[in-house]
C-alpha cells in the first residue's frame, strides 16, 4: 500500500441515496453538468439537488439509454440510445436530435467537447465525431484516419483524446493522430480490466475506474511532455459502478 500510495476508503459520505427517490430503479451511470448531479437508468433520468433526489423523468418509452454525457456548449444532457439514435436534454424537454444525413452511427459511449458530440464504435473501429448546427446536428466524421478502437471501452477529451482499452492500455490522440503516451511510474498492481477513464480540460489529473478491483487510480498529467504519471489510488469496500470529478472541488462522486 504505501508502495503504491495507497488510500483504503472505509467511511465515504452518502451524497444522495437513490432508493429514496420513490421507484425501484437500476442506475447505470452519472452525468456532472456545471452545477447539478445526474444519475440515469435504462430510460430515467434522476437529478440531485442539494443532496435529494427528484422524482425520476422518463427519457422514453421505447428507447433504452447506453451512455449520457453533459454537453457544455449547449448547457444540455446527451444520451445515446441502443437504437443508435441521440437524445437531448434540455429546459426540462428531452429531443431526438436529427443529422445532416438523416442517420446516427451507433456506439457504446457518447462524450461531448466544445462545440461537437463523440460516439464511441469498436464494431466500426471508429469514434465518430458530430459538430453541433442550429438545431440538428452536421454528418458523421471519422475522428480518427488509423486508429484501433475495436478493444476500446471508453474515452475521454480534454482537447487530446484518451482512449481506454479493456486491457488497461490507453491511447492518446489530438487532432485525430495518434500520439506518443507513456504513464510513468505505473502502480505495482498494474490494471487489468478499467471500465472508465475521466478527465477534462481544467483536471490537471485522469481519473480510471476498475470495479473489479473496487478502485479509482489517478493519474498526474505531465504539461511539457505530454504523458502522464501515476499518483495514487482510492480502494473502497464496495462496488463501483460509475464516477465523476467534480473540476471545481475535486470531490470525487461513485455510483
Amino acid at each position: 500500500d504505501q508502495l503504491d500510495n495507497v488510500i483504503r476508503v472505509k467511511d465515504p459520505r452518502v451524497y444522495a441515496d437513490l432508493s429514496l427517490s420513490g421507484t425501484v430503479i437500476s442506475p447505470k451511470g452519472l452525468i456532472l453538468s456545471k452545477d447539478t448531479l445526474y444519475a440515469y437508468t435504462e430510460n430515467q433520468l434522476l437529478r440531485v439537488v442539494l443532496n435529494q433526489v427528484d422524482a425520476p423523468v422518463r427519457i422514453d418509452e421505447n428507447e433504452v439509454v447506453v451512455s449520457g454525457s453533459y454537453f457544455e456548449d449547449q448547457d444540455s444532457l446527451v444520451f445515446l440510445m441502443k437504437s443508435g439514435r441521440v437524445v437531448e436534454y434540455k429546459d426540462n424537454r428531452f429531443s431526438f436530435m436529427d443529422t445532416d444525413d438523416g442517420k446516427w452511427k451507433g456506439g457504446v459511449d457518447i462524450s461531448a467537447y466544445s462545440n461537437k458530440i463523440y460516439i464511441l464504435s469498436p464494431q466500426e473501429n471508429q469514434i465518430w465525431r458530430y459538430v453541433r448546427r442550429r438545431d440538428k446536428y452536421g454528418a458523421a466524421e471519422a475522428y480518427a484516419v488509423n486508429g484501433n478502437f475495436r478493444e476500446v471501452v471508453d474515452f475521454a477529451i480534454d482537447g487530446s483524446l484518451y482512449a481506454l482499452k479493456k486491457s488497461g492500455e490507453i491511447f492518446k490522440f489530438y487532432a485525430g493522430e495518434a500520439e506518443d503516451f507513456v504513464i510513468n511510474k505505473e502502480p505495482i498492481t498494474a490494471l487489468s480490466s478499467p471500465t472508465k477513464v475521466f478527465t477534462d480540460l481544467d483536471l490537471s489529473q485522469i481519473y480510471i475506474l476498475e470495479p473489479s478491483k473496487k478502485r479509482v487510480l489517478v493519474f498526474n498529467k505531465d504539461i511539457k511532455t505530454g504523458n502522464a504519471m501515476y499518483n495514487s489510488q482510492y480502494i473502497f469496500d464496495f462496488d463501483i459502478r460509475d464516477m465523476v470529478v467534480e473540476k471545481m472541488s475535486g470531490k470525487m462522486y461513485l455510483l
